[in-house]
This record gives C-alpha cells, structure tokens and sequence, in this order.
C-alpha cells in the first residue's frame, strides 16, 4: 500500500499528465467528483446560507447566554476583585452589569438648581445623597488655580518631573476621548506642537486623567482646595481627575461606577453638561444641559446619570473631579 507521501507524489503526476495532453482542471474535478474520489465544492448561495445559520446560532443563543453569564458572574468577579473596572472596559458587557435604579430620584428633575453660599447643613440635609445633580456657582472663585491653571502649567510641571510623567504614563489612567489628534498618553500630550495647542478652532481634543505621583499632587494642592459646602469628614481629602481640551466636543455620552458621589470644579473655560435619566426612566424626566462657568462647581451623581459634555467656545477647559462618601 502506498504511503500518503507516494499517494501524493503518484496524483500530482497524474495531474501533470492530464493537462499536458489538454484535459483542464475543471474536468479533471469532474472526473474525480463522479469517481467519489472528492466532494462536490459548495456553491455561493450554500456558503451564505451557512453563514446566515452561523450568525443565527450566535444572536439568538450564544450572545443571550453570554449576556446571562455576565449578570450572574458580576457579582462573584466584584467580590473578589473590589473593582469592576475589567467590566467597564467592554462596553456591551458593562450596559448588560448596570444596575436597574430607582426612578423616583429622577421624578419632576427639570435642571440643575443653581445654588450659592451653600453651608454644609444644607448641603447634607438636601443635596448630598439625593442623586440630583446642582450647581454651586462661583465655588471654586477664590482658588488660585483660576488664575495658574492651564496647559503650560501642566506641561511644565510634568516635564520638571520625568519619573511623574513616567509613573503615570504606566500606572494612571488616561482617556482620550474626543480628539482629532493622536493623544494616547500624557507625554503625548505635553509633547504636541505648539500650534496644535493654539489653533483650538481646528483642532479637536478632550482628555481626561488622573496622577497617583506625590510631586504632581503636591504642587497641585498648593493652588486647590477641598468645596467648602462638602464637610472634610466626608471629602475623600484629594483631588482624583483631571479633565482638559478644546472647545468642541468633550466626553461621549456615558455613565460611571465610582460608588460614590463626584464634584467637579470648573478652573477654565465654560462646559455644558448634558445629563439623561437611563433608558428605564425616561418616562420620569428628559435629558437637560447645565452651562458650567468658570469658578463653579457641579456636583453630579454620575452613577445614576448618563451625561455627556461639550466645551464652549473660548478658553480652553481644565476641571478638577474628585469624590466624596
């Protein structure tokens, strides 16, 4: 019996033969498909129709059951991770673990009411864990970042502080979120040309990031301060985020999964805030915006609001968010 090596060796002469006297490739496959000697290729319309069974399998039974998985599996992976940030990362996956809310927080919410001279009493006894979203206008007016704060600033801080810069290129997050410019990381951020910078009518971008380098939060909370409606007994004590781009868009619509509430202090520039009840209370309330002037402060339940913001034409916006329990 001859081996599958000599069987290979034996067809291909028999190939070479066949078509130097002539017989084409087609015959050829003719001739063995009315032997039985090899199958019958199948047609167009049988390969899409394969592809239509494949794609049928995977809609209507392997996606439910994954979606089903991951609402089982969250809780386990939070339990023992304390995070779910590996979740939020795929977006499909991330809606699925959202948990329904109660839509009685977003009955009757027109806007953002616009508060001043706030004291602490109030701010606990009416806002603080109410999940509806106010502005308390001018602030942030007394900070010295209002007049400090801005993309030289940033710049040069970090560049007097390779390791920093380094730190948080590896160990922070970052996220370019609308830009128009290759922004992946801090150092290409502090390293764009300065016409890119300057020329904000044409140039699109937004990003967000937040330091866990001692040298760059030292010097930042030289010039910030803690709100002074929110008790320090409440306020985390430092500051977590920092949000900078152009005029034009800013972050795309989304919700987060801090599991505490945030504050975001506007130190340049004007933002609009477009905040949306999730889709299962809409019927309670519809979506409104919040202008953002610089000096003031918003404070947003962004678990529980889906938002998206918009920088105004202008100066370019810089914000600093942080947490409170």
């Amino acid at each position: 019996m001859s081996t599958d090596s000599q069987l290979y060796t034996d067809l291909k002469g028999i190939l070479e033969n066949a078509r130097s006297v002539g017989i084409s490739e087609i015959e050829i496959q003719g001739c063995l498909e009315k032997e039985g000697l090899i199958q019958e290729l199948p047609s167009p319309a049988q390969i899409m129709q394969k592809a239509w069974r494949i794609l049928d399998i995977l809609t209507f039974k392997v996606y439910p059951l994954l979606f089903l998985l991951s609402l089982l599996a969250y809780p386990t992976f939070k339990a023992f991770t304390g995070s779910p940030c590996l979740v939020s990362e795929v977006f499909p996956l991330a809606e699925a673990v959202t948990p329904f809310v109660d839509c009685k927080i977003y009955k009757g919410v027109t806007h953002a009411p616009r508060l001043s001279n706030l004291s602490q009493e109030d701010f606990i006894r009416n806002y603080a864990y109410q999940s509806k979203p106010i502005l308390v206008v001018g602030a942030a007016s007394d900070w010295p970042a209002l007049d400090l704060f801005s993309y030289d600033y940033f710049k040069d801080l970090y560049l007097s502080h390779p390791a920093a810069l380094e730190g948080d290129n590896e160990q922070g997050q970052f996220f370019a979120y609308s830009s128009s410019i290759t922004i992946n990381n801090l150092s290409d951020l502090f390293t764009l040309p300065s016409e890119k910078v300057a020329s904000m009518s044409k140039e699109k971008w937004y990003i967000g990031w937040s330091s866990s380098e001692p040298n760059i939060g030292e010097d930042m909370r030289k010039h910030i301060r803690s709100p002074y409606f929110i008790p320090p007994t409440l306020n985390n004590g430092d500051w977590a985020w920092i949000f900078m781009g152009a005029p034009g868009p800013g972050a795309s619509i989304h919700v987060d999964r801090v599991e505490v509430f945030t504050w975001q202090a506007q130190l340049s520039g004007t933002k609009v805030w477009t905040l949306t009840p999730p889709p299962e209370c809409e019927h309670m309330c519809q979506a409104f915006n919040v202008t953002v002037n610089k000096g003031d402060i918003i404070v947003v339940d962004t678990n529980r609001w889906y938002h998206q913001t918009t920088v105004l034409p202008g100066n370019i916006s810089i914000t600093i968010g942080s947490e409170y329990n």
